[in-house]
């Protein structure tokens, strides 16, 4: 006790000088501190890029899924188009391109009535594009449509990715059907027994920031047996 007491007394006595830290001492200081500093940064940075990509890619699956059950929906309701005078039916697809399509369908879409509706889709722009025709009633009871209407127009995906061919045209076995300056030919139209669809949304093309579906859309309307499924 009584060294303590002495101690105590030379730390309290009048005039000593406080002699801090040295300079060694604060170098260090700020090493570690800068190091701590380094550490949590690198650690909010990888953090906030990874949340983005993890927002990034919830998005594009919402977009593509979204999508792809639109156009499957439409698709499967693809219907021949009887024509006044003629004694065949008009083909399903008036239109068979790569990245874009246009068919006829029995889907309540424009109103209650169970009536055709002409639909498109265009994959343009980065956006996927659904059209929509009402059908008009002959006086013979057969239905016409005007694609020269303005259609009822919605973007149904966006931002979607291009370059790789959105509709593929298959036959009843289930071979692939040449495109004609990117186009089925008019002679094989008809013989289209289902639509593989690729659809791919997102920002890039990478699988960190896009998100693909691909879907073989089967026409159970159209009077063609398919041997595959």
């Amino acid at each position: 006790m009584t060294l303590l007491r002495a101690r105590l007394a030379e730390l309290n006595e009048p005039g000593r000088r406080d002699l801090g830290i040295s300079l060694a001492e604060l170098l260090v200081s700020m090493m570690v501190f800068a190091i701590l500093m380094a550490i949590t940064g690198s650690f909010m940075v990888g953090a906030s890029r990874a949340s983005s990509q993890v927002r990034a890619i919830d998005g594009a699956t919402r977009t593509v899924t979204n999508s792809m059950t639109a156009v499957t929906r439409n698709l499967r309701a693809a219907t021949d188009n009887p024509v006044s005078g003629q004694p065949l039916d008009a083909p399903a697809f008036e239109l068979a391109k790569s990245n874009s399509v246009r068919f006829y369908a029995y889907v309540n879409l424009v109103s209650a009535a169970q009536t055709p509706v002409m639909v498109q889709y265009d994959l343009t722009g980065g956006q996927l594009v659904e059209s929509i025709w009402p059908s008009s009633v002959t006086s013979d009871g057969f239905y016409t449509f005007n694609v020269a209407n303005a259609p009822v127009r919605r973007v149904v995906g966006s931002p979607m990715v291009q370059g790789v061919d959105t509709f593929t045209y298959l036959d009843a076995a289930g071979a692939v059907i040449p495109l004609t300056t990117d186009a089925v030919p008019a002679s094989k139209v008809s013989t289209v027994a289902a639509v593989r669809v690729r659809l791919q949304a997102g920002t890039g093309t990478t699988p960190a920031t896009s998100t693909t579906l691909v879907n073989t859309v089967g026409l159970p309307n159209l009077d063609i047996a398919r041997t595959l499924p």
